[in-house]
C-alpha cells in the first residue's frame, strides 16, 4: 500500500460491519486484499514456517515444526490458518459472486443485476414530520411493521412504554422483533443512521435523544400478508428445524416453531436476517422475502 499512492486501506475495527481481517485494501488494477497484521515472535516464526510449507509441502517438516515449538504454537498456527481460510472464503465470494460457507456448508450467491427492494424511507419522513406537530406519531408499513416517532414532551421520555402499549394492543407478542431505530449503531450488520434517507437534522435529533424511533413486526399480521400475496406459509416441523440448525442455521422461532415461506419454486426459512433489513434498512418486509424468493 506504501507503494501505491491510489492504494485505499481501510482499518476494519473503526467501521460497525466489517467482521474481517484487520485492513480492506483496495489497490486499482489489482482488486481487493484482506489484510491480517500479526506481531510477535511466535508469530513471525509461524508465518515464516507456513511460508516455507507452502513451498515446499513437506509434511515431516511439519511434524517436526509442530513438536518442537509446542501445543501452544500450535493451537495458534491453526488460528492463524482458519483467519486465512475465512479471508479466502470472503474474497472468492466478492470476486466471483458464488462460495460456500466454511461454517454452514451452505452455497452463497450474489446476484449481478441490481434487484430493487421497496422500502419505507418515504413513510418513515412522514412519520417524522408528523411529530413536530403533536409531539408523537404512528404508522404500519405493510400491515405487519409497527412505527412510532416521538419527538418532544413526556411521550418522548416514556417512548419504549408508549410504543410496547400500542404495539401489544395491536397484536405484538413476546416473540414479535422490536428495536430501535438507534439500536443500528450498535448492530455490527445493520444500515447505520447515517446511511438512512432522513433530513439531517432529524439524523442527529435521534443520535442525541431529542427523537426516538421504536419499530416493531408482528409475526402473525407478517404472515397473513405474505399469503395474501400469494406466498405459501408454513410452519416446520421439530426435526427440519432441528436439522437446519444443526448446520449453523438460526430460524425465528415464532411460538417455538419455526416457518417457512415460498413461491412456486423455492422456499426459505424466516430467519432473523428478514427483521434486520425491515427494522434497520428500511426495506418492506414482504418485499424483502419477494425478492429473495426470486433469486
Amino acid at each position: 500500500m506504501q507503494s501505491d499512492a491510489d492504494a485505499m486501506p481501510l482499518i476494519s475495527d473503526l467501521t460497525s460491519f466489517v467482521q474481517i481481517g484487520d485492513i480492506i485494501s483496495m489497490v486499482p488494477g489489482k482488486g481487493l486484499t484482506i489484510i491480517e497484521v500479526k506481531e510477535g515472535a511466535v508469530n513471525n516464526r509461524i508465518l515464516d514456517f507456513l511460508g516455507f510449507y507452502r513451498q515446499s509441502g513437506c509434511d515431516r517438516a511439519l511434524e517436526y515444526f509442530l513438536a518442537s515449538e509446542g501445543p501452544h504454537v500450535a493451537k495458534q498456527m491453526g488460528r492463524m490458518l482458519r483467519q486465512e481460510e475465512r479471508m479466502s472464503h470472503v474474497l472468492e465470494v466478492m470476486k466471483t459472486g458464488t462460495g460456500t460457507d466454511p461454517d454452514t456448508s451452505q452455497k452463497i450467491k450474489i446476484p449481478e443485476e441490481f434487484i430493487p427492494v421497496q422500502d419505507w424511507d418515504a413513510e418513515l419522513n412522514q412519520l417524522i414530520e408528523k411529530s413536530e406537530e403533536r409531539g408523537w406519531a404512528l404508522d404500519v408499513v405493510e400491515g405487519c411493521l409497527f412505527v412510532a416517532c416521538y419527538s418532544k414532551g413526556a411521550m418522548l421520555h416514556a417512548s419504549n412504554l408508549a410504543f410496547n402499549a400500542w404495539f401489544d394492543e395491536c397484536g405484538g407478542d413476546e416473540f414479535s422483533p422490536r428495536a430501535r431505530l438507534l439500536d443500528s449503531m450498535q448492530a455490527p450488520l445493520a444500515l447505520p443512521i447515517f446511511s438512512r434517507q432522513l433530513p439531517e437534522e432529524a439524523k442527529f435529533d435521534l443520535l442525541f435523544g431529542r427523537k426516538q424511533i421504536c419499530m416493531g413486526i408482528n409475526v402473525d399480521a407478517l404472515i397473513k400478508r405474505c399469503e395474501a400475496a400469494g406466498l405459501h406459509v408454513r410452519f416446520g416441523s421439530n426435526k427440519e428445524t432441528t436439522e437446519i440448525e444443526r448446520a449453523g442455521v438460526k430460524p425465528h422461532r415464532h411460538k417455538g416453531r419455526s416457518i417457512f415461506i415460498g413461491n412456486n419454486d423455492n422456499e426459505m426459512a424466516l430467519l432473523g436476517g428478514i427483521f434486520m433489513r425491515a427494522l434497520f434498512h428500511g426495506q418492506k418486509p414482504i418485499s424483502i422475502i419477494k425478492t429473495i424468493l426470486s433469486i
